[in-house]
């Protein structure tokens, strides 16, 4: 190998080994998490946390709140969502009382969300993890008050995917808690 490529060799190989190294944090700490607790799907964890281009630098509390930013960014497009079937005028008094129940359930999470970001930032970890738990019941609770009246909540499958994102931070949560 001629000396000219040895330097862009190792930097070549530098950059691939940082990569790894990366990606095994990224999924190590998945892996650990699904461990913890079977509903937290290992595949989503290993896609949310790869999406964000800082969980190539973070340790497991940068990706305590990476995981915690990815799952308050779905609470607030589901308000959106909620603001949007509250515009279509809903066909019952009731649904559009259960949407308005759920838009503030899920303003309460984002919130909830947000300051368990800022524990953990701090060192805060059993507060991030109450706060965390509590914001995981906004898709159950709103699901729960169609359920009431024997509807279908047409927020069901943005709850369900909700509840599969918050599961990967309070796991996290867990793990720097040492649970």
């Amino acid at each position: 190998m001629s000396p000219f490529y040895l330097p862009i060799f190792l930097l070549l190989l530098l950059h691939k080994s940082s990569i790894t190294t990366a990606s095994s944090i990224i999924e190590q700490t998945c892996r650990r998490c699904a461990q913890t607790d079977p509903a937290l799907n290992y595949n989503l964890c290993v896609g949310l946390l790869n999406s964000n281009p800082n969980s190539r630098n973070a340790d497991l509390s940068g990706l305590g709140v990476i995981s915690l930013s990815i799952t308050r960014a779905k609470s607030i497009q589901i308000q959106s969502t909620i603001q949007n079937l509250m515009k279509s005028n809903p066909s019952s008094k009731y649904v559009r009382e259960c949407l308005t129940v759920c838009l503030e359930l899920y303003t309460d999470a984002t919130s909830l969300l947000s300051d368990s970001m800022r524990a953990i930032q701090s060192g805060r970890i059993s507060d991030a993890r109450t706060w965390i738990s509590a914001a995981m019941d906004a898709g159950t609770t709103c699901a729960d008050g169609f359920e009431e009246r024997g509807l279908v909540s047409p927020l069901k499958k943005r709850n369900d995917e909700y509840r599969s994102r918050v599961l990967i931070p309070l796991a996290i949560a867990a793990l720097l808690d040492g649970n």
